[in-house]
């Protein structure tokens, strides 16, 4: 027990002052001819180091990534310095007003990630405080972060006691292309993912409700369950979810089958959605999950459509999507896992059900 515990120490001090020769070929390509035998005589450099170069290619400046990782941003500008020096190459490039990747930097990122997260699972084995502490880095698209984030991370960090989990809310274009670039372990998104690199699947299924306000005049000559035809959805203005956004393209191709509908208005956030919705004669279209209180409360009243076609398209899924590429830390292995069992607690109602 004491040997073993000896070699993880002798583990963690290696990886704090880590030699990188065998990872010279994975950029050697991009460097000059005479800073090759450089790094092949075994340029040395840190995990600090490291660590900075992943938070500066993920946000794009110094002062943000000195932020995150409650440093001065003097010394990323430093460590950064430092790394590039060690390796005899520039990892990172002036662009705009921020910082991207140079050729040699896409090579090195996914295995600077590797490394820090292999890192951070020796220093969690072994309750090393002297090695980087990695968030869980998690992505969700607008819907699934506002209404089932919260309560499963909850639920995981409760279950599992982690202590930094970092959440990032977008669109789904937005967070996918996050995961590609290696700023998320793992996406909650409910549009569709075209990007062949990325492993998807179905996590929970979902339902998007039409609706309009008590007061819209599809509502005054009716009594009973208001049941809406094609024609009158088409005749007034739609509000919807703006471009790249999942809840606009399900919205969209549950419309195509009666026709070309009108938008009239867009908007980014659910909330915001909603609200104009509540203030004028639009109809929206959005997740059960975000509109069951306003239905509830009767301030927003769901239409049911005639069509059984565009109820049908109603019902979408939500998915997880993880970058097969990048490598599996023991916490993001356990968050994935955890929300596998979790889904099947987390079902929504079917379309049109109340």
């Amino acid at each position: 027990m004491i040997r073993s515990l000896i070699r993880q120490k002798n583990r963690i001090k290696l990886l704090q002052r880590f030699n990188f020769s065998s990872f010279s070929d994975a950029f050697t390509g991009a460097m000059h001819e005479s800073r090759r035998s450089d790094l092949a005589s075994g340029a040395r450099y840190s995990l600090r180091q490291l660590e900075a170069f992943r938070a500066v290619a993920a946000l794009g400046s110094a002062a943000r990534a000195a932020h995150e990782l409650g440093r001065t941003p003097s010394a990323i500008s430093m460590a950064l310095r430092e790394l590039q020096s060690a390796l005899g190459v520039a990892l990172l490039q002036r662009s705009g007003r921020g910082l991207v990747l140079t050729t040699a930097g896409e090579r090195l990122l996914p295995r600077a990630d590797e490394l820090l997260l292999r890192a951070g699972d020796l220093a969690q084995a072994l309750g090393d405080a002297r090695l980087p502490a990695v968030p869980l880095s998690i992505g969700a698209s607008r819907t699934i972060g506002a209404t089932l984030m919260p309560e499963l991370i909850t639920a995981f960090r409760q279950r599992h006691g982690v202590e930094r989990i970092r959440l990032s809310i977008g669109n789904t274009e937005e967070v996918l292309s996050r995961v590609a670039s290696f700023e998320l372990e793992v996406a909650f998104v409910e549009g569709e993912v075209t990007d062949p690199g990325l492993e998807r699947e179905v996590w929970t299924r979902d339902a998007l409700v039409i609706f309009v306000r008590r007061a819209h005049p599809l509502l005054r000559t009716r009594t009973s369950a208001p049941r809406v035809s094609p024609a009158e959805l088409i005749a007034w203005p739609w509000a919807l979810r703006e471009q790249q956004s999942g809840t606009r393209e399900a919205a969209l191709r549950a419309a195509a089958s009666i026709g070309r509908i009108r938008i009239g208005v867009e908007a980014t956030d659910n909330e915001t959605l909603k609200r104009l919705v509540l203030l004028d004669d639009w109809i929206g279209c959005l997740s059960r999950r975000v509109v069951a209180e306003e239905l509830a409360r009767g301030t927003l009243v769901e239409l049911e459509v005639s069509s059984p076609a565009v109820r049908r398209a109603l019902g979408r899924d939500f998915l997880m999507v993880t970058d097969p590429q990048r490598y599996r830390g023991a916490a993001v292995t356990r968050f994935v896992e955890f929300a596998r069992a979790w889904r099947g607690r987390r079902a929504a109602p079917a379309p049109g059900s109340g």
